[in-house]
């Protein structure tokens, strides 16, 4: 009797883990077709959340047949046992009323605990595989989890950083991510417009805080540093916006305006402090100049930047430039405009200027060396 019950408790537990192995393989299909949806999902920030659903489910199936396995390896070991002959061996009978109970407790343990055991293993085995999976969440699932997600990201990173480093990976995502940014759907899934732009303006910010109070000296130290990931080149980028900010652009940092570039700086805000890089980007010195209002230009112009003939010129050749960075320039600005007007004739410009252009030259040239505006 305790055979056939234990029989019938036993056919339905093992039909329940039968089902839950077919589940778990179904569902194990379904995630790895789905696959691609959630790599994609990962790649975009606003759909983050679809990748974390993916990933979870992905590892809690993954694991379930491991905690599955291990208590019906338990409880067909207890079922060996009692076919076997029981736990203990058999136990004579003894004098009297005690002999009796003895024995026949004896033969309970035998008949009924091995039973009991392997019941209570198949049963408490089918929970605990259950709280691991998709029907609940256990500590030894978390655990497999994080410890997964942290060896995954910090190997992916790498390697995903270092392919977003290359110019041309870099310019193949920039230009896709802008264009499902205007698509109808997808753009509200990315974000909306601007969204790219948003992000990595704020990566870059991010990045850059650490060196934001540091000497010019030590910007530049850091900002040779050859890059590796798009990390790195993002925060280069941010080392030459500090260098701007402070107004600080050396000539050695000419080098670096392609991938000021790339990386999405303000070239208009790097022309204000240095005009005369405009034909690095495909401008004139005269236009870029001519950008600023007169206000502008002595504030944010480099005294280097005076040192080139051209910006001079298009100083000279703009009255209202000219008079307020006269009344107003910063004295160290003043004076590398007027060396450069000195030493600099109108054969020194890469341009031929037109006969009233040399005539303005002369005059402001005249002008400096008469006012006591420009008495250093």
């Amino acid at each position: 009797m305790i055979v056939v019950i234990f029989d019938l408790v036993a056919a339905i537990i093992f039909l329940l883990f039968a089902v839950l192995f077919i589940m778990r393989r179904v569902i194990l299909w379904m995630l790895v077709i789905f696959s691609p949806i959630a790599f994609l999902a990962w790649v975009l920030p606003n759909s983050r959340k679809l990748w974390d659903m993916w990933w979870n489910q992905f590892i809690q199936w993954s694991l379930i047949g491991f905690f599955a396995a291990f208590f019906l390896y338990l409880g067909e070991q207890v079922i060996v046992i009692a076919a076997a002959g029981g736990f203990i061996s058999e136990i004579p009978a003894g004098g009297g009323a005690g002999g009796l109970v003895q024995k026949y407790v004896g033969n309970i343990l035998n008949d009924v605990l091995p039973y009991l055991i392997s019941l209570i293993f198949l049963l408490f085995g089918f929970f605990i595989a259950l709280s691991a999976s998709a029907f609940g969440s256990s500590a030894a699932i978390n655990l497999a989890k994080k410890g997964t997600q942290k060896a995954g990201r910090a190997a992916g990173a790498f390697g995903v950083g270092a392919a977003r480093g290359v110019p041309a990976v870099s310019r193949a995502e920039e230009t896709i991510r802008r264009r499902m940014e205007t698509m109808p759907v997808v753009g509200r899934a990315v974000g909306g417009v601007g969204a790219y732009e948003r992000e990595r303006t704020g990566r870059m910010d991010t990045l850059g805080k650490p060196f934001e109070k540091l000497p010019p000296a030590e910007l530049r130290r850091a900002l040779e540093v050859r890059p590796i990931t798009r990390d790195d080149n993002l925060k280069r980028a941010r080392l030459f916006d500090i260098l701007k900010e402070k107004g600080q652009l050396h000539d050695t940092e000419r080098a670096y305006l392609p991938m000021t570039q790339r990386m999405g700086l303000n070239i208009n805000e790097i022309l204000e402090r240095r005009p005369d890089w405009a034909p690095d980007v495909g401008e004139t010195v005269n236009a870029a100049v001519a950008r600023m209002d007169p206000e502008e230009f002595r504030k944010n112009v480099q005294a280097e930047a005076l040192a080139s003939p051209e910006v001079v010129f298009a100083l000279e050749m703009d009255d209202l430039k000219f008079r307020e960075f006269e009344r107003k320039g910063k004295q160290s600005k003043k004076h590398q405009a007027f060396i450069t007007a000195m030493y600099s004739p109108p054969g020194a410009l890469p341009f031929t200027p037109t006969p009233a252009q040399v005539a303005i030259m002369a005059a402001r040239y005249t002008h400096m060396t008469t006012s006591p505006n420009w008495r250093f």
